[in-house]
């Protein structure tokens, strides 16, 4: 998946790039999904097709969220740390 580009530097050299794509894999982690998760959506059928397309594979990784964030969200929501969008009842406020 490495794809190779020349560049010319400013002072008149060539360079030869090479540039590496990420895989499906590569964006599952990225995201935080669990290897186990990841292996599950690339397994194979028995004639060794792949179940899910790879362009499939980048949408869903696309289009999903990073659960550390999302987890950090909600536990912060959840049980505030004493930062100043919350006021004495605990009611969220956004000014």
């Amino acid at each position: 998946m490495n794809k190779q580009i020349i560049h010319t530097a400013p002072n008149g050299k060539k360079y030869s790039i090479q540039i590496r794509k990420y895989t499906p894999r590569d964006c599952f982690r990225l995201m935080g999904v669990h290897e186990a998760d990841i292996d599950k959506l690339l397994s194979k059928e028995k004639s060794g097709a792949s179940i899910i397309c790879k362009s499939k594979l980048y949408a869903l990784a696309g289009n999903s969220i990073v659960t550390n964030c999302l987890t950090a969200m909600f536990e912060e929501l959840i049980f505030p740390s004493g930062n100043h969008y919350h006021d004495k009842t605990g009611q969220l406020s956004l000014f």
